[in-house]
């Protein structure tokens, strides 16, 4: 069920799982929050704000839908909506997919959702080499995040 699947669909399997778990429990739940395991993020406002995304249709995210050469494509990092909103996100997104970036933007695209851009959000990839960290602050694992992609190109190039 789960070890043929690529990296892009498995983590559409965990979402659709988590919100699986979510109409189990029978609790009803206001705001849902998508996000990849391997983020740190801090949100520069207060958490108060969130209530603001509760509109049916409109999904938060750190970025807004791109086109690249007519190729719509987003983020996979953090999306934050309502309940409805993010569980017709999870039964309209395809689970078989290569492109995880343009499969989302065609999910927004195809079924009448919007995805806005968050402000005073800031997420960053937690790296392998942020084992070592003391403290994780936003700029301590942003730094992280940096050496390791030096790290990985130096690595490429001398392949």
């Amino acid at each position: 069920k789960y070890n043929h699947l690529n990296n892009p669909e498995k983590l559409i399997f965990h979402w659709k799982e988590c919100m699986r778990l979510l109409e189990l429990s029978e609790k009803k739940y206001d705001i849902v929050i998508l996000t990849r395991p391997d983020n740190y993020f801090e949100l520069h406002n207060k958490w108060d704000c969130i209530l603001k995304f509760n509109y049916n249709n409109i999904i938060y995210g750190i970025d807004e839908i791109h086109d690249a050469d007519n190729v719509p494509y987003t983020n996979d990092i953090f999306f934050i909506g309502n309940y409805e909103t993010m569980k017709y996100f999870l039964k309209n997104i395809d689970d078989r997919i290569y492109d995880l970036h343009r499969c989302i933007a065609n999910t927004f695209i195809n079924f009448g959702l919007i995805l806005k851009k968050m402000e005073s959000l800031y997420v960053c990839t937690i790296r392998a080499n942020a084992r070592d960290l003391d403290k994780f602050t936003l700029e301590s694992v942003f730094k992280k995040q940096e050496l390791w992609g030096e790290n990985q190109s130096q690595y490429s190039n001398n392949l």
